[in-house]
């Protein structure tokens, strides 16, 4: 289970940067390690959707769906993080605005409206 955690996302990273078998297992080890609860998790979770979902073949077409979606999109932000650190940016969250900055556009918006209910 270890290695399957660690080598998670060598498929996705042969195919989307064109990397050879050894390349795309380091590549992968090395994403995963900084995350590596987060992808067994992953696992686990994906696992159990799939086997449960499993039992009929009805079910078995969207559990693997639901997996994939999952695989990719974590593979997408741990690559965005990979790449994040590579360059020595701290890899942030997407922050909401600040409130000044909230205040600041709603002044705006009405005075935009304000403008526009003027008669002439």
């Amino acid at each position: 289970m270890f290695f399957y955690v660690l080598f998670f996302f060598a498929p996705q990273l042969a195919a989307d940067e064109e990397l050879g078998p050894l390349q795309s297992m380091l590549k992968s080890q090395r994403m995963v390690r900084r995350s590596f609860l987060m992808v067994f998790l992953l696992v686990l979770i994906n696992s159990s959707i799939q086997g449960l979902l499993g039992l009929t073949i009805i079910g078995l077409i969207p559990g693997t769906a639901f997996a994939n979606t999952a695989r990719g999109a974590a593979y997408y932000q741990l690559l965005e993080e990979e790449r994040l650190a590579t360059e020595g940016a701290a890899a942030a969250p997407i922050q909401s605005p600040s409130a000044a900055e909230t205040e600041n556009s709603e002044d705006v918006e009405q005075e935009a409206e304000g403008q526009d209910s003027t008669p002439t």
